[in-house]
């Protein structure tokens, strides 16, 4: 199974302009690979926009990415498989500064439908919430060199429970600024991965020390290849159920079927990792804590209302002041409350053959997974 296939992952970086290294330019020609590769196997590219002082060996990483990805679309004769396959974070600034060498570039990534452009707000162009657009945006995070704007990014992620996979090349920030960028971040998650990761095992360290820049210096190409393979193993997005665990209630028997029979096979078949509290390792010694935190780190949460337990009603609300995707579930006949009426939710029928369920599951939640948040981000422009 490709669990990079439709996923959103973003590549981020810089070094230094007065950097001419041979390090330098393997990075470029990696950039490159990594692009291509990640877009064969149906991954869509985060980037961003902007100037470069230097096309021949410039400080960021952005423009190797877009012209990798037009190559890879020409490739294929622009296919509408080569259609919004880079999402790209800009801003009115940042569009007027691309300089003329890639100008037909740009005009031409978007009159061929490669990219899709998300603008912030008119008259901005902070790195901080651009980057937090750009978070908002993607699934997982590919980082080198850099200082505090990838130190920063790398937080965002985290912060959302979104795997980051730092490289350790040997590449200054472009400000000369920071702790260490992605080198740090290297150290930190050869100590801690699981800080860092989806789907840890006790030989995943191992794995990332094999990464090392110093093993793959000499093919960036077979490097980006070995990036992709551990990515399919980090790259799966935990979704989180809330529902009825005590087995002493006479409904338990029937939730636990509806999840077990039709939320996890939809699940899976989307492939996403599944976090239930009492199924699932507990690694902290007070659950309740450990709950909220699972939530935090979710990219979805399944709430099942089933019985109206008020624990229940806590932790979706927990979910929607996180402005998680949350999909509510419920068996029939459940009599939710007012507020709660207002919210799409999914009634479950055991007495339905599994497969119906399934499908009509399935159709729930490609109808509601993408619902704007309760409270939108407050837009004052």
């Amino acid at each position: 199974m490709d669990n990079t296939k439709d996923r959103v992952i973003q590549i981020a970086g810089s070094c230094h302009k007065d950097d001419k290294s041979e390090d330098v330019k393997f990075s470029h020609v990696f950039v490159a690979h990594l692009t291509n590769q990640l877009l064969k196997r149906g991954a869509i590219i985060t980037t961003a926009i902007g100037k470069e002082e230097n096309k021949d060996l410039s400080n960021i990483y952005y423009w190797d990415v877009l012209e990798a990805a037009y190559e890879y679309s020409c490739s294929l004769s622009f296919s509408k498989d080569t259609k919004n396959r880079v999402k790209v974070v800009s801003s009115e600034k940042a569009e007027s500064q691309i300089p003329e060498s890639r100008k037909q570039l740009w005009k031409n990534l978007i009159s061929k439908g490669v990219i899709t452009i998300h603008r912030i707000n008119p008259g901005w162009n902070s790195g901080a919430y651009r980057r937090q657009k750009q978070e908002a945006l993607s699934d997982g995070l590919i980082t080198l060199g850099g200082g505090e704007g990838i130190e920063h990014l790398t937080f965002l992620y985290v912060s959302n429970g979104k795997p980051v996979l730092p490289l350790d090349m040997p590449l200054n920030a472009s400000c000369k600024d920071g702790l260490g960028g992605s080198r740090l971040m290297f150290r930190r998650i050869v100590h801690k991965p699981e800080k860092y990761l989806h789907n840890v095992k006790p030989d995943t360290s191992t794995k990332l020390i094999s990464l090392k820049y110093e093993n793959w210096n000499k093919s960036p190409k077979r490097y980006a290849q070995s990036i992709i393979t551990f990515l399919n193993d980090i790259i799966c997005p935990q979704v989180f159920y809330i529902r009825l665990l005590d087995k002493k209630e006479k409904a338990y028997l029937e939730v636990e079927t509806f999840f077990r029979k039709v939320v996890d096979n939809v699940v899976i078949s989307k492939r996403y990792c599944i976090k239930e509290m009492e199924r699932s390792e507990t690694k902290k010694a007070f659950i309740n804590s450990e709950m909220f935190e699972e939530i935090a780190k979710s990219t979805i949460v399944i709430a099942d209302l089933s019985k109206l337990r008020n624990n229940c009603f806590m932790e979706m609300g927990y979910a929607f002041g996180e402005n998680k995707k949350v999909l509510v579930t419920a068996k029939k006949g459940t009599n939710l409350p007012f507020d709660s009426k207002a919210i799409p939710c999914y009634f479950w029928d055991l007495n339905k053959p599994i497969k119906d369920s399934r499908k009509e599951f399935q159709d729930f939640w490609g109808k509601n997974i993408n619902r704007e948040p309760l409270v939108p981000e407050v837009d004052i422009i």
